[in-house]
């Protein structure tokens, strides 16, 4: 049957059959998407409300976001689209052992990143000569994997 044939025979039935069977097919589509919605709010909810966040349901076509105060810190958990098929950053960066040993050792306090300036924080003087040398090193190779990231092209716009 050709496709000019399969037209043919379409005009041939009632218009109201022909109009029906889109409308079935949106209706199930809708059906499901609402389902799925259900589904991950009721996980939402759960998770809210074993760590005490706020649940904003947002609309059909928004993601849900938690937010609110977790031991102390502001807290916001929105679904992240994959911009592509890569590893997630953290992953790609304390996926490897050594270097995340090697940032467990330097008792690093705190991390920046602005731009390409990378700031580390350390929370008492350096006495050690040896343990400088190591945080200095973890530092290094840090910077390294991350100028060794593929660049991602995409604009982003974070709220």
């Amino acid at each position: 049957m050709s496709w000019l044939d399969a037209l043919d025979w379409l005009g041939s039935l009632p218009a109201e059959l022909v109009l029906a069977v889109p409308v079935v097919l949106l209706t199930g589509l809708f059906g499901i998407i609402l389902s799925l919605r259900r589904a991950r709010l009721r996980r939402w909810r759960a998770i809210a409300a074993a760590t005490g966040l706020r649940l904003n349901e947002k609309t059909i076509v928004d993601s849900p976001e938690l937010s609110g105060d977790y031991r102390g810190r502001q807290l916001k958990m929105t679904i992240a689209g994959r911009q592509s098929d890569d590893a997630p950053t953290a992953k790609q960066l304390l996926g490897n052992g050594v270097l995340r040993h090697e940032l467990i050792q330097a008792e690093i306090e705190r991390m920046e990143m602005f731009g390409s300036t990378l700031s580390v924080y350390y929370a008492r003087e350096e006495r050690d000569s040896a343990h400088a040398e190591g945080l200095f090193d973890a530092v290094v190779h840090l910077a390294n994997a991350i100028d060794a990231l593929k660049k991602d092209e995409k604009p982003e716009r974070i709220s």
